[in-house]
């Protein structure tokens, strides 16, 4: 049981499509390991800076900001990018369809991207009422009605859902 929620959790994290085989755990672990490092030694180092700053200014407001800001950037672009441009430079996101199951492929890569369309405009959706609902106290009922919310979670799922169906057609490779 926890080998295969291991297994699901590492193929949705670095997106990968089939079987997970020796050579794509290997990478996996590699990439891992690298992020893990890289990590590390960043939060360390703003860490530091945070310090620097909230001894030299006396405001430790300012270095909290600081430290959540540059975690919050490097992890989401600079780590999230890392581990995307790898699993495409070693081929892990790549999902091998013979030629007979083509179109079956195709089928499945569109209802993925609006599934996922349809999940993030809802959280989209939901996300801006709680935010409004926190910001300006207004009646929770009237948010969830507001129309450009509404309009809001629609457009965002519906980007959404166009962007990533491109991605999981892109991802599609022909065998022989």
């Amino acid at each position: 049981m926890l080998k295969t929620l291991n297994t699901k959790i590492i193929k949705r994290f670095y997106n990968i499509s089939g079987p997970l085989d020796e050579y794509k755990r290997s990478e996996v672990n590699r990439i891992g390991n690298n992020l893990g490092i890289m990590l590390f030694l960043f939060n360390v180092l703003i860490i530091f800076i945070a310090l620097l700053i909230e001894e030299a200014t006396n405001n430790s407001t300012l270095a909290l900001h600081i430290l959540i800001g540059a975690i919050l950037i490097f992890t989401v672009y600079i780590a999230g990018g890392y581990v995307m441009y790898e699993a495409h430079r070693y081929r892990l996101t790549d999902n091998e369809v013979e030629e007979k199951e083509v179109r079956h492929a195709y089928i499945a890569a569109l209802k993925r991207g609006l599934g996922n369309g349809i999940y993030f405009g809802v959280g989209m959706y939901l996300l801006d009422c709680l935010q409004e609902y926190m910001s300006v106290n207004a009646s929770l009922v009237g948010l969830f009605l507001d129309k450009t919310s509404i309009i809001y979670g629609i457009m965002c799922g519906i980007l959404f859902g166009v962007t990533t169906g491109i991605v999981y057609l892109a991802r599609i490779k022909r065998v022989k």
